[in-house]
C-alpha cells in the first residue's frame, strides 16, 4: 500500500498547476483576457445570483437549522461540557448515563 504524505500532495498539486499553465500557453490561451472578458463575468455573475438564489430560497433554512439546532446546541454543547467534566475530574454524560448491571454471586 502506497501513502503519501501531506507535503508530497502540495507539491504534487503545485506540480499539476504549473503543467496546466503550461499547456495553455502552448494553445496560446490567454488566461488573463480570459478571465477579464465580458463573457466570463457575465457568466460567473449569472452563476453567482443563481448560487444566492438557491442558497436564500431552498438551502438556508434547513441548513441554519440544522446548524443552530444539531450540531449547536446537541452535539457541540455536549461535547464541550463533557470536555469541561474531563478536565475537571467529574464523570461525564456517559459515565453518568451508562447502564448497569447488578452481578451477585453465591
Amino acid at each position: 500500500m502506497v501513502q503519501y504524505s501531506q507535503n508530497g500532495g502540495f507539491l504534487r498539486l503545485i506540480l499539476i498547476i504549473v503543467i496546466g499553465l503550461l499547456i495553455l500557453g502552448y494553445f496560446n490561451i490567454d488566461l488573463q483576457r480570459t478571465v477579464e472578458s465580458t463573457t466570463t463575468q457575465k457568466n460567473v455573475s449569472y452563476i453567482k445570483n443563481a448560487a444566492t438564489t438557491i442558497w436564500e430560497n431552498y438551502l438556508e433554512g434547513p441548513v441554519m437549522y440544522f446548524w443552530n439546532n444539531i450540531f449547536i446546541n446537541l452535539l457541540w454543547n455536549s461535547f464541550t461540557k463533557n470536555l469541561e467534566n474531563i478536565q475537571n475530574e467529574q464523570p461525564t454524560d456517559f459515565q453518568i448515563n451508562a447502564p448497569t448491571i447488578n452481578v451477585s454471586y453465591p
